[in-house]
């Protein structure tokens, strides 16, 4: 059986300096990219959804603050546009706050932590 050669990649970035990457670390190099990418776009989007929707993200909290102080996923995603996945996803890696059971099917977060993390992108 033939075991593939070792080869090279010349990577050029944004200034134009090349850099030779060899091909074990390939992997781990477009692993790190596309992590980066996904950073920038989830604070892209927040960054949009704040400008944009200023006034339903005030009325949105201004409502379920005064009640409870928790907020649950549907007004959650309203304030940060990301999907299900990806919200749980962040959770689960600490990228977003963690959530409070008020119940056995019941979950919610705090709105002091969801304000922290609009004010941090």
């Amino acid at each position: 059986m033939k075991t593939a050669a070792p080869f090279t990649i010349i990577v050029v970035d944004h200034t134009g300096q090349r850099d030779v990457v060899p091909s074990d670390r390939l992997h781990e190099m477009v692993t790190t990219v596309a992590r980066i990418a996904a950073r920038e776009a989830v604070a892209h989007y927040i960054r949009d959804a704040k400008s944009v929707n200023y006034r339903q993200t005030a009325s949105i909290l201004d409502s379920n603050t005064a009640e409870a102080g928790f907020l649950r996923l549907p007004d959650v995603l309203k304030l940060i546009p990301v999907g299900k996945t990806c919200w749980w996803a962040g959770v689960k890696s600490g990228r977003f706050p963690k959530s409070v059971k008020l119940s056995a099917r019941c979950t919610a977060w705090r709105t002091d932590d969801i304000n922290r993390l609009i004010a941090s992108f």
